[in-house]
């Protein structure tokens, strides 16, 4: 998976942070990516999804009700504004979907 962070409105969108995880790898030692494991933990997905379990994923993977308290942080430092955060999945080095959305960092 490779994830992206660019700030959106800025005279380049070129990304902010951008980095490459290995989601099996990952799955198996989550203290092993620092900021994977943050945002694992900040999109609260063990609470929201059906990944649980290291590979293979044999079946679709279901994200269902994902809601962002707003008193939650990410860890990541990251001054006011707003922010494209992508995700590209891939499977055997194959890209399968992209997925991408917003947020607003106000204070």
């Amino acid at each position: 998976v490779r994830f992206e962070v660019i700030r959106r409105l800025a005279a380049s969108s070129q990304p902010i942070y951008q980095f490459d995880i290995d989601g099996c790898q990952f799955l198996v030692n989550k203290r092993r990516n620092l900021i994977a494991k943050t945002m694992f933990k900040f999109l609260r997905l063990e609470s929201f999804s059906n990944v649980n379990h290291s590979c293979p994923y044999d079946h679709d993977i279901i994200v269902s009700h994902l809601e962002l308290q707003q008193e939650l942080s990410p860890g990541i430092i990251i001054g006011k504004g707003d922010y494209t955060i992508k995700a590209y999945w891939s499977v055997r080095n194959v890209l399968r979907i992209i997925t991408s959305g917003t947020v607003e960092i106000t204070e």
